[in-house]
């Protein structure tokens, strides 16, 4: 009898000692493991003079890159044998999953107004045991027109856009003003692209459809008050891609 309740007693220790070192290796893992990402907008254009970071505009493409921290005393985990399960909008990427790929390339997609990426990573492809996942979710920002007025200086500060300084610009009579516009957050990789126009409107008026972000205003000789320049610039192959902008001239 005794025997009987010292086998009991043995097996117990050895389910109690099991179901405790599993609980702490889920812990363990839980509590070690992180993702960071780090991405690239691949298709944002900003001019020069811009010092901020390009942002991701309509239908924009982005390189995603997940960074894990995932460690373990337990047990030796070979981080080149990791699996990267990708989800976009719900949806499992499977050329984008693998042993190894913790990258994702992927478009903005024109019919959402949030894209969320989730990734999961697993020990190994068997995809056995979860170390860690996490989603993030990206917002496409609205693209920009800018309007500056070219000089001798090379840097032009994005503060000193004429449409943002100024309420309304003064012009003499018979004056002529450069303008430049900039195509902000725009996939293209220069303002002169020929996927992009340029529509400018004096008055109302249009003018000349072209693929120049340049444009000379010439003040009327006989015309005093306010005058309006709007310019809308459109993507011929992102048609989410526009951005439209009015600039008031006051002539002396």
């Amino acid at each position: 009898m005794q025997k009987y309740y010292l086998i009991l007693t043995l097996f117990s220790i050895f389910i109690f000692t099991t179901l405790s070192t599993k609980i702490s290796w889920s812990q363990n893992l839980e509590s070690l493991n992180e993702i960071n990402f780090s991405w690239q907008v691949l298709s944002s254009y900003v001019p020069p003079f811009y010092e901020g970071r390009p942002l991701p505009g309509e239908q924009s493409t982005i390189k995603l890159i997940a960074n894990s921290n995932i460690s373990t005393s337990l047990a030796h985990l070979d981080k080149n044998q990791f699996f990267y399960a990708w989800y976009f909008n719900d949806l499992y990427s499977s050329p984008s999953s693998g042993v190894g790929k913790n990258i994702l390339s992927f478009d903005l997609d024109q019919l959402e107004n949030t894209n969320t990426i989730l990734v999961k990573i697993y020990s190994d492809e068997n995809k056995d045991t979860l170390l860690a996942e996490k989603k993030i979710r990206v917002d496409p920002y609205g693209s920009l027109a800018l309007i500056y007025k070219p000089n001798n200086n090379p840097l032009i500060m994005y503060s000193q856009a004429l449409n943002r300084k100024y309420k309304s610009y003064k012009m003499k009579s018979k004056e002529n003003l450069d303008i430049l516009v900039e195509p902000y957050y725009f996939s293209i990789t220069n303002p002169e692209d020929i996927n992009l126009n340029y529509q400018w409107k004096q008055n109302g008026v249009a003018g000349l459809q072209n693929t120049k972000n340049t444009f000379t205003l010439k003040a009327p000789e006989y015309q005093y008050g306010d005058l309006s320049l709007e310019i809308e610039i459109s993507h011929a192959k992102l048609f989410l891609q526009n951005a439209k902008t009015l600039f008031s001239i006051s002539l002396q």
